[in-house]
């Protein structure tokens, strides 16, 4: 097991200025077929927000998606593009707009989903798209605790069921990670996740801590960082007598404060977060740790009848410092892309 090493999303050898250009697609009148309180999308209200701030904004169509990949990959290094939310497999003339203007660019592509709607039939779609690393969220390999967080009955059974139609192709053997959330004093949760991978032939178990440190309101200890970095050994320890690969996501590069204890795991953390773009179907944007802020009057709104992508990035100070590291040396301020 590798010990003590940071490395980057999809292990790409990023350049310090490639963009990562992340998307929000819309979810459907019915909402997300899961209801999970850790959600950072239901926790920042990334689209009631938006449009309580400005009611006027429409939603973004998929060629608006497509165009923002188009423009910006046309004038600046992207090295990899990814759908992180609200759930791909609901909104997939969005996801696949996304998917195919990367393979279009050849620019490698990732995607998050809890795994529910991930059909055979959407599987074999994400081969032809050439997805790269298909992240599955899991919290835990008991039935009853998985459903009671996710606020779905049946939703373990029916996630293992995605995650079996993806492992029914090659292209996802080596590159399907099961994400799990780590809760405060809840490690128990997440001691079975290991085995079932094993089982399921899934080789990567990608855990994110849910911080809740300090004290509560009677003066009582929440979680100590010591806890935190316990928890994780454990998990990362019976991962490896499974010859499970362990990983600790940090993407934004929060946990810093855990370095001392952490030497011995492997962390998921982007050399340069304020480099990582995410735009949601309200036009709103965020850069880096922005992702887990809330929405409000001053995030930035792009309107693609208003403003270019590549000006977008110029407002946003995104801009490469020379205009001759930009692959083709001109702004593109049309989109020719296949919808």
């Amino acid at each position: 097991m590798a010990v003590g090493k940071t490395f980057n999303c999809a292990d790409l050898n990023f350049a310090p200025d490639d963009l990562v250009l992340t998307f929000v697609v819309p979810a459907p009148p019915t909402g997300c077929n899961q209801k999970c309180p850790s959600c950072y999308i239901e926790q920042r209200k990334l689209e009631a927000q938006v449009y309580r701030i400005s009611p006027a904004l429409s939603r973004l169509a998929p060629l608006d998606y497509s165009c923002f990949i188009a423009s910006v990959t046309a004038n600046a290094s992207v090295a990899a593009v990814a759908v992180q939310g609200v759930e791909p497999t609901l909104s997939l003339d969005y996801t696949r707009a996304v998917l195919g203007t990367a393979l279009q660019h050849g620019i490698p592509s990732a995607l998050v989903t809890n795994g529910m709607a991930l059909s055979a039939e959407v599987a074999e779609e994400f081969v032809g798209l050439q997805l790269g690393d298909l992240t599955i969220s899991l919290d835990s390999d008991v039935a009853d605790i998985n459903d009671k967080l996710r606020g779905v009955p049946g939703a373990r059974d029916r996630t293992i069921a995605g995650v079996k139609a993806a492992m029914r192709h090659p292209r996802f053997a080596e590159r399907l990670f099961i994400a799990s959330v780590l809760y405060p004093g809840k490690r128990a949760y997440l001691e079975g996740m290991p085995r079932l991978l094993a089982q399921l032939g899934v080789r990567n178990f990608g855990v994110t801590p849910y911080i809740s440190i300090g004290r509560d309101t009677r003066g009582r200890m929440r979680q100590s960082h010591a806890d935190i970095v316990r928890d994780l050994d454990v998990l990362a320890e019976f991962s490896e007598r499974e010859g499970i690969r362990f990983v600790v996501d940090d993407t934004f590069g929060v946990f810093r404060h855990l370095e001392d204890g952490m030497d011995r795991l492997m962390v998921h953390r982007l050399k340069n977060a304020q480099k990582l773009i995410r735009l949601g179907p309200t036009g709103a944007v965020s850069i880096g740790a922005g992702v887990l802020e809330a929405v409000d009057a001053k995030t930035p709104i792009w309107k693609p009848s208003d403003e270019a992508p590549w000006a977008l990035l110029k407002r946003l100070g995104l801009e490469p410092r020379d205009r001759q590291q930009r692959p083709n040396g001109t702004e593109v301020r049309a989109c020719n892309v296949v919808a």
